[in-house]
């Protein structure tokens, strides 16, 4: 027993703690920390839900505010080139269903002398260049509208001349020249740019043989037939003398495989 100053000192008591209460401090900070860990992922999740929210509603105010802003007209038109972009694919299909009946054709031994199909373009003599131009791939890509359909077009005619030198008489006279679908192209394509830059465009999408045909008609016959007796509604005569005056004669220059000159 110690002493102190003389005194004895009062033994000292230990008591023994339970385990559970020496655990207690411990286990709480760990549910702190825990609850606020998952607390804190709540958060990001709900602030990441709210940014795609405010998106959404950023885009569709967009598009309302877009469609309030349409004109009938433009609503007009966007219905209109729906509607053209629908019939351009059925014309599509149809035409890819064509060039698999006529490759069966191709390559089968005992097909002989079967008949071909015409395709006809028209490009008005009226027309600025830059009206033909468009005009033109306009109707180009609706008979070809891309090389796999372009492969059933066995041959391709450029058949120029004056107004009423008789161009479409002479295409009607011609019979397909055999299996696949021939194309006979009909203006005055009095021009060797224009003549080029059509030719171009025709060979980009077809590998068949292309030929020019010039209808060698004169101009005082063509403007003979201009006649308001001989023809009821058609090119004037100004138009003619000046389609004539300008008229470049194709060449052997020019990229075509074969040359043919009507009379």
């Amino acid at each position: 027993m110690a002493v102190i100053d003389g005194g004895d000192i009062p033994p000292a008591v230990v008591v023994n703690m339970p385990s559970v209460f020496r655990r207690r401090e411990p286990s709480r900070i760990k549910w702190l920390s825990d609850r606020i860990g998952a607390l804190e992922k709540e958060l990001e999740e709900t602030i990441n839900f709210a940014d795609a929210t405010y998106q959404r509603l950023v885009d569709q105010l967009q598009y309302y505010f877009a469609i309030s802003h349409e004109t009938p007209s433009r609503r007009d038109e966007v219905r209109k080139q729906r509607i053209e972009l629908t019939a351009t694919y059925e014309e599509i299909g149809r035409l890819k269903q064509e060039v698999r009946r006529l490759t069966d054709e191709g390559g089968r031994s005992n097909v002989i002398g079967a008949k071909g199909r015409k395709r006809h373009i028209s490009i008005p003599p009226e027309m600025s260049v830059a009206k033909a131009m468009d005009h033109f791939l306009t109707e180009l890509h609706r008979h070809i509208p891309d090389k796999a359909v372009g492969k059933a077009f066995t041959s391709i005619t450029f058949v120029c001349g004056l107004p009423l030198s008789g161009k479409s008489t002479w295409i009607d006279r011609q019979a397909a020249p055999g299996p696949g679908t021939s194309l006979f192209i009909e203006g005055t394509l009095h021009t060797e740019e224009l003549r080029t830059v059509l030719l171009a465009q025709v060979k980009r999408l077809c590998e068949a043989e292309v030929r020019c045909a010039w209808l060698l008609t004169g101009a005082d016959e063509c403007l003979r037939r201009a006649m308001p007796s001989n023809v009821a509604a058609g090119p004037t005569e100004e138009l003619i003398r000046a389609i004539h005056a300008g008229t470049e004669r194709v060449s052997v220059m020019e990229s075509f495989d074969s040359l043919v000159g009507v009379r």
